[in-house]
Order: C-alpha cells, then sequence, then structure tokens
C-alpha cells in the first residue's frame, strides 16, 4: 500500500490550528478591499449630499478601517508563520526518523532537498496554499456577483480580461517552475557525483575513475549553466508579464468605468466601489493562478518526497542453518556489477578476513548483504534480514551529537546487549580512556575514538553476526590489536574488510580473496 507521506508526516491537531490561521489571513486580505469598496461609494455619496462632517466621519472611519486591517494582518501573518514552522518542524522530525529506517543512503543533497526543500512545501501546501485559495475562490466569486449587480459590461471586461490575462501568466510561471525544477535536479546530480565518489574512496584512487568524475561534473556544470539561465530568464518574463497584467487591470477597470459613468450606464456613487472591486477581482484570479500552479508544483514534490521515504521491498533470505550464506552473489552500481562473491558461508563462531585489490568491491559486498546496494544471487542466513544489519558497521562515521553512554545504553533498548557494548569499547580502548570521554559527544571525538564507539555499538547490537567494514581504520596499532582479539575470542561470527597490517596480524582468520568483476554488466 503507498505511504502517503503528506497525509501521515503532517501532524493532525498542529496542522488544523495552522491552516484556521492561513484561511484567518486570506479572508482579511481578500475581504477589506470589499469593505472599502462599500465605503468608498458611500463616501461618493455623502460628497456628493456637501455633508462636511459626515465626509470627515467617514474618511476616519476609513483610516480606522485600514490601520485595523494592517494590524490585524501583521499580527495574523506572524501567527500563521509561527503555526506553519511549528508543522514543519514536527514534519521533519518525523521524516529523518523514517529515513533513517530505511535500509538504505543517499547523498546530503539529495536528504537536504527532500527532507528539508521538498517538505517546506509540502507542509506550506497543507497549511497555507490549499485554505487560502479555497478562501480567494469565493472572495473572486463575490467579487464576480458585485461586478455583475454593477454593469453587464463590467462583467464582461472581468470573465474575458481574466482569461486573457490569466493563461498567459499560467503558461509563464509553469515554465519558470519547470526550469527552476530541473536546475534543482542538476544540481542534486552534481551532489550525487561527488557523493558516489566518497562512498567508493577505494574506486576513486584510480586515474580512470577520476578522469571519468571529472568529466561527468564538467558536464553537468555546462548543464547546469544552461539550465540556470534559462530559469533565470523565465523568472523575469514571469515578473515582468504579472506588472503588466496588474497595470491592464488597474487601467482597464478605470477607464471602463470612467465610460460607464460617461455614458450613464452606472452612476457616479457606484464608480469609486467597482474600480475597487474590479481591481481586486483581477489581484484575487492572479494570486489564484499562483496557487494553482503551486499546487501543480507541490503534488509532484509531494509524490517525489512519498517515493524517497517509501520503503524499499522486504528482500527474501533464504533460510539456512549458517549465521551467513552467500551463493553466486553480485552487486550492482551505478547500473554495472561491481562486486562478485561465488560462494561463501559462515557459522557460529567463525571468521572470515576479506582481502583484494582496491576497487574490487569489498565494501559493496557487505553494503549487498545488509541491503544497501542492489544484489543478485542468493542470501541466506539463519535470522531474519532486520538481524542481518544489526551488527553491520559501515565505513564512513556518522557524525552524531550523541555521548557513547547516551548510545550505547540506546543499545538495550533495541534489544541489543548494552554491557557487552561496554566491555568491548573499554577492551578497545581501555578502560581509563573509554570512561574519559563517556560524556562527550561522538562527533567531537577523535577517529579513532569514534571508530572504537561505533564498534562497540555494533558489536552490543549484534545477533551472533558481525559484518565490519574497515573496522581498524583510525585506531591505533594497539587498539587494533586488542579488536583482533576481541573478534578472535568471540563467539560472534564476523565478516570483516580490514587492511592495517597490525590488525592483519594480530587476527588469526581465513582468508576470503575478492576480485574485481571481469564484466561491468
Amino acid at each position: 500500500m503507498e505511504d502517503d507521506a503528506a497525509r501521515t508526516l503532517v501532524p493532525r491537531a498542529p496542522a488544523r490550528r495552522a491552516r484556521a490561521a492561513s484561511a484567518a489571513l486570506a479572508a482579511l486580505a481578500t475581504g477589506t478591499p470589499l469593505v472599502l469598496a462599500g465605503v468608498s461609494d458611500h463616501l461618493v455619496a455623502v460628497a456628493q449630499d456637501h455633508d462636511s462632517a459626515g465626509s470627515l466621519a467617514l474618511l476616519a472611519a476609513t483610516l480606522v478601517l485600514v490601520v485595523a486591517s494592517l494590524v490585524l494582518s501583521v499580527l495574523a501573518q506572524a501567527r500563521a508563520e509561527r503555526l506553519r514552522q511549528d508543522v514543519l518542524v514536527d514534519a521533519q522530525t518525523t521524516a529523518a526518523e523514517r529515513m533513517l529506517g530505511l535500509a538504505r543512503t543517499a547523498p546530503a543533497g539529495t536528504v537536504k532537498e527532500r527532507l528539508v526543500d521538498d517538505l517546506a512545501d509540502v507542509v506550506t501546501l497543507r497549511v497555507q496554499t490549499l485554505p487560502q485559495l479555497a478562501v480567494t475562490a469565493v472572495a473572486a466569486l463575490i467579487s464576480l456577483v458585485w461586478v455583475a449587480r454593477i454593469s453587464p459590461y463590467a462583467l464582461a471586461w472581468a470573465v474575458v480580461g481574466s482569461l486573457a490575462t490569466t493563461l498567459p501568466a499560467w503558461a509563464v510561471k509553469r515554465w519558470a517552475e519547470r526550469a527552476y525544477e530541473d536546475t534543482t535536479d542538476v544540481e542534486a546530480a552534481i551532489d550525487s557525483e561527488y557523493f558516489q565518489a566518497r562512498e567508493s574512496l577505494a574506486l576513486i584512487r584510480t586515474e580512470r575513475l577520476q578522469d571519468y568524475l571529472r568529466a561527468r561534473v564538467r558536464r553537468l556544470d555546462d548543464q547546469h549553466l544552461r539550465i540556470g539561465t534559462l530559469a533565470e530568464a523565465s523568472g523575469a518574463a514571469q515578473s515582468g508579464l504579472s506588472n503588466l497584467v496588474q497595470a491592464t487591470a488597474l487601467y482597464g477597470s478605470l477607464l471602463l468605468v470612467l465610460w460607464l459613468v460617461s455614458t450613464g450606464r452606472v452612476a457616479l456613487t457606484e464608480a469609486a466601489g467597482a474600480v475597487i472591486v474590479l481591481r481586486s477581482f483581477f489581484s484575487l484570479v492572479a494570486s489564484g493562478t499562483d496557487s494553482l500552479t503551486d499546487v501543480w508544483v507541490n503534488r509532484r514534490k509531494e509524490s517525489r518526497l512519498t517515493g524517497f521515504l517509501r520503503p524499499a521491498p522486504e528482500r527474501t533470505i533464504q533460510p539456512s542453518d549458517d549465521l551467513l550464506a552467500l551463493r553466486d552473489l553480485t552487486v550492482r552500481a551505478g547500473g554495472a556489477v561491481r562486486s562478485r562473491v561465488p560462494s561463501l558461508r559462515l557459522g557460529t563462531g567463525e571468521s572470515l578476513h576479506v582481502v583484494g585489490p582496491n576497487g574490487a568491491g569489498k565494501s559493496l559486498m557487505l553494503r549487498g548483504v545488509v541491503g544497501l546496494e542492489e544484489t543478485h544471487g542468493e542470501v541466506a542466513s539463519a535470522l531474519p534480514a532486520a538481524d542481518l544489519r544489526a551488527g553491520y558497521l559501515g565505513q564512513h562515521d556518522p557524525p552524531l551529537t550523541l555521548t557513547p553512554t547516551e548510545l550505547l545504553d540506546d543499545v538495550a533498548a533495541t534489544g541489543g546487549d548494552a554491557e557487552r557494548a561496554q566491555a568491548a569499547l573499554a577492551e578497545v580502548l581501555g578502560t581509563e580512556e573509554a570512561d574519559r570521554i563517556a560524556a562527550v559527544p561522538i562527533a567531537d571525538l577523535s577517529g579513532g575514538q569514534r571508530k572504537a564507539v561505533l564498534i562497540a555499538e555494533a558489536i552490543g547490537s549484534s545477533r551472533g553476526l558481525l559484518l565490519l567494514d574497515e573496522p581498524d581504520a583510525h585506531l591505533s596499532a594497539d587498539a587494533a590489536a586488542r579488536l583482533a582479539g576481541w573478534l578472535t575470542a568471540s563467539d560472534d561470527a564476523v565478516l570483516a574488510v580490514a587492511h592495517t597490517p597490525h590488525f592483519a596480524a594480530a587476527w588469526d582468520a581465513p582468508r576470503l580473496r575478492v576480485e574485481p568483476p571481469e564484466e561491468d554488466a
């Protein structure tokens, strides 16, 4: 069943309050011109009667109305924006938690675009744009009825003029929005290229791949320049057309009303109100057109966000007596085979040290086992799919703001062994150093300390199988040797990719050599 991101991410009660505030703001903005139109007609009638006292009173009342409207608009705008921000914060928190539960990674630029930019636009659509569009439609209908009451000529001008100005504005705005979307897509593609390079540090050391990356990014930069120029041009066209539409609406309405008054079709007492209502009607139509375009654009973003946060189909893990068994496993990345393992079996307490040249796909093999990359072939285990990932340690350390104590305490909350995790950390770093860093944010630790904490977290979370990608990276020679001793004595099955000589010398485990795939298809 498809997951509707907007419905499940946007909190209902805060969203209702935000929608009510947005609707109130729109009602104030659209209702004030109609009230002023009525007051203006009355003011003209009083002036014709040469009632100076009445004119002054009406002018004072009009001034009070305008000031009160401005003050209320500012207050309503502030409240609507604060409520929108509250809804957005809750939605982003929920989205981030959901994304962390997905068995995949994404470039930082893509995460920002989805969870910051797209989600903000979707929330704005739900709690501001749609309520304001509904109020605008009601106000436009009231204005149209008012115009029809004044004169059929005014009604014809309102209908024909709105169509003649709205359709080009709609087309230009859609053009501008598409150009902007294309620009952001290219920016995301550029970021993705760098992300893939960072994710494949072993591959990027080859000169051939470096040349490919430079050429690919250069082409994307050229494309970004062309699309960016188009986006700037479309934005300028949209702004110029908007100014032309507003001027046409104002002066066209003024000339029409003057003609109606001069021919006796409209009384002078209705002239001022007619101009204001016609001008207001055209503004409402333009605003409604912009809102409809926003709905069209943000529906696309909502669909994109929904797809981003939708869990991938659960992989089928074949049952096995072994903790891990691979058969004819291939891992695909970028549309090509990047790793191939013909056969592998790992039982309780058994270990394998994965070795091979750069670019052989050792890290990709581990990522494929835990479901972070597309795989073909058989993955079998005595563990369920979720437990396969529990003992996985990735190559890149996340900049966590938690302290080691907080992170390892969370191990118990997810069914792991927090005491075992603490013991592993003390073994690798030494008891004194482990105690010293217990309350320090992980992001502030050294590379070796951070790696030791994450290793301990994986050990505590493990359900009997550890999948470690370069656990020896950043560790001192002594710490790496202590980790090797811990793994040797452990009852866990261990599959590890490691490079440093001091770790390899201390870890007495059979070796599995992985070679680069012979073909990329």
